[in-house]
């Protein structure tokens, strides 16, 4: 029989070896016959840490095996390799010991019953790594398996804890954009008066749920817009939502009730309004409500806010409940809930911050930017007959902003247009477009149209230049 080239001699010396083998001296861990009758087989025996039979194809002990030294006398160890005690294994192949034995996920050595003796870990806790020698409850986001399972003893995800999570993130958004919307109010793209009405046009798409058979009127306040019949109204301003694409209301006139007004379901909030006009005999200086920026409040219920299909509101209490017995299933409920909460309100506060960022702006923005990059150097210069404007820079004035302007007065051009390009260096309009010397000095009345007062002052230049 031929012993294998890998068999392990045990370090013989040459005589040691010929001394257990009829024939000549041979050097260690050499290739030879064998007598199986009368050849001691640790001879031919693999080396710890590997199996075969015969010390051919000796090959490293699998993962939960261990292959000790090579057997003594007529006995060979390492034939097969040696499992671990119950419930014990390895991490790692070519085990040489019985120490290498740990015990495995889900048990502990508890030390009774001999080396190796590990147990189940009890109903609750978890023993999640090799060799542990007690066990542990699960952290914080982790439970145990149920006691019928066989993996009643390893720590695992805590699903319930985390849907929770993510349904709770989901509601915090829809109340934070409720709060976002019902305190911060909408940006103002244009309030303006069509055939009569006044209108108020809002940034960005509808954000409320209009039921076809309410009136859908709400009180509604203004701020920032730079007019005071909006800002400081006499009585309180009531307005009634206009369906359609965007966010479109329609001013209506003190003691007006459009419920009792069948125009109204025709579409009639457009018809004539006399808001502006005037008593005989009466004097008004600010009688337009025109504006182009500003904030527009809605004293309506939160619930009616909507974001996209349903209403924010019921979304959001459709979201609670569904969260609340997926809490109830969670493991340390009330460390979910609180920790759920700080980390979704963060989030949605974050998410809602950066969508007003992203928001629609309204349009006078985008072209008061380009005519202050237009602009050449300011230059300061001291009140008085140097600080005078060429017809040519209101001309250009007005041509930019003409689609804002159109029949308006100077008291909007002055509040939306002029003012957001001086305040930011507190310079007049005329150190912004380049001062030049006083030749006539224009007075004109504010309140009616810009245009027609800019056409008065352009035929002036033009008969005064002759």
């Amino acid at each position: 029989q031929l012993c294998a080239e890998n068999f392990n001699s045990h370090d013989m010396t040459r005589e040691a070896l010929a001394a257990n083998v009829e024939g000549t001296p041979l050097p260690i861990l050499t290739r030879i016959l064998v007598d199986p009758e009368y050849f001691q087989a640790w001879l031919c025996d693999c080396p710890s840490g590997r199996h075969g039979h015969n010390g051919s194809h000796c090959v490293e002990c699998p993962v939960n095996f261990f292959c000790p030294s090579a057997g003594r006398g007529n006995v060979a160890l390492n034939f097969d390799p040696l499992p671990c005690p119950p419930n014990s294994g390895t991490t790692k192949t070519g085990s040489k010991n019985i120490s290498d034995c740990v015990c495995l996920p889900g048990f502990y050595d508890s030390g009774i019953g001999g080396p190796k003796a590990c147990q189940q870990c009890p109903a609750g806790t978890a023993a999640n790594n090799y060799g542990q020698t007690e066990c542990q409850e699960c952290n914080f986001g982790y439970r145990t398996y149920s006691s019928s399972d066989q993996r009643s003893s390893l720590c695992y995800p805590d699903l319930y804890g985390l849907a929770f999570v993510g349904v709770l993130q989901l509601a915090m958004i829809q109340l934070v954009w409720i709060c976002w919307r019902h305190f911060g109010g909408l940006l103002i793209n244009d309030v303006s008066q069509q055939n009569g009405r006044w209108i108020v046009s809002a940034c960005g798409r509808r954000i409320l749920w209009i039921f076809p058979w309410l009136p859908n009127i709400y009180h509604v306040r203004f701020s920032r817009t730079g007019n005071p019949g909006l800002d400081h109204p006499q009585e309180p301003i009531r307005a009634i939502a206009i369906p359609g694409i965007g966010q479109r209301f329609a001013i209506l006139e003190p003691g007006e009730n459009p419920q009792s007004n069948r125009e109204f379901n025709r579409g009639g909030y457009l018809r004539r309004s006399t808001t502006n006009l005037l008593e005989e005999g009466e004097v008004c200086s600010f009688s337009s409500l025109d504006t182009s920026k500003g904030r527009l409040y809605i004293q309506c219920p939160a619930v009616l806010i909507s974001g996209r299909l349903i209403p924010s509101g019921v979304a959001f209490l459709l979201l609670s409940f569904l969260a609340w017995p997926l809490l109830m299933q969670a493991r340390e409920r009330r460390t979910w809930l609180l920790a759920g909460l700080g980390f979704t309100s963060v989030i949605a506060t974050i998410v809602i911050a950066i969508a007003s960022l992203s928001a629609p702006r309204p349009a006078i923005q985008a072209n008061l930017s380009n005519f202050r990059s237009l602009l050449p150097k300011p230059q300061k210069v001291p009140r008085g007959a140097a600080r005078a404007l060429e017809v040519e820079s209101i001309s250009n004035l007005l041509v930019q902003f003409q689609f804002f302007i159109g029949n308006r007065n100077m008291y909007y051009v002055s509040t939306n247009i002029l003012l957001p390009i001086t305040e930011p260096l507190a310079l007049s309009f005329a150190e912004m477009v380049g001062p030049k010397q006083t030749k006539y000095f224009v007075s004109h009345y504010w309140g009616t149209p810009f245009e027609h007062a800019m056409h008065s002052v352009v035929k002036h230049a033009q008969l005064a230049e002759g």
